[in-house]
């Protein structure tokens, strides 16, 4: 009877070891699995993340070129306006120039004194 109860100890314990053994080899290939879809996962990410990146450095890039485009053309649009605006004073230069002119032909009358700035000569 006790060499029964060891026998069916024994053929326990082996069982249980069997168990082990397969349990330890199934969770080493389900980790395996999970770590290569986990990895898959990542690099899949990481591509979108770069995907994503350049898609941004090239919306970037445009609006510093619209940017650009945008400066340049309000540069000219300025470089235009202070061409009229020297040309309108310009004009006004003239008319007022004619003016002083025309009140300078007058004849004007003016006393003579001597100058206060001018030396006296002794």
């Amino acid at each position: 009877m006790e060499n029964v109860f060891v026998l069916v100890m024994g053929i326990g314990s082996l069982i249980i070891a069997g168990l082990s053994v397969f349990l330890a080899i199934f969770l080493s290939v389900r980790t395996d699995k999970l770590i290569k879809s986990e990895d898959e996962r990542a690099k899949g990410m990481i591509e979108q993340g770069k995907k994503e990146t350049q898609q941004m450095i090239g919306e970037s890039q445009k609006m510093i070129e619209e940017g650009r485009r945008e400066t340049r053309e309000l540069l000219a649009k300025m470089d235009e306006s202070t061409k009229e605006l020297l040309m309108r004073m310009d004009e006004r230069t003239l008319k007022i120039a004619e003016m002083i002119e025309r009140i300078s032909r007058r004849p004007v009358t003016v006393e003579e004194r001597p100058s206060e700035y001018k030396k006296e000569e002794k």
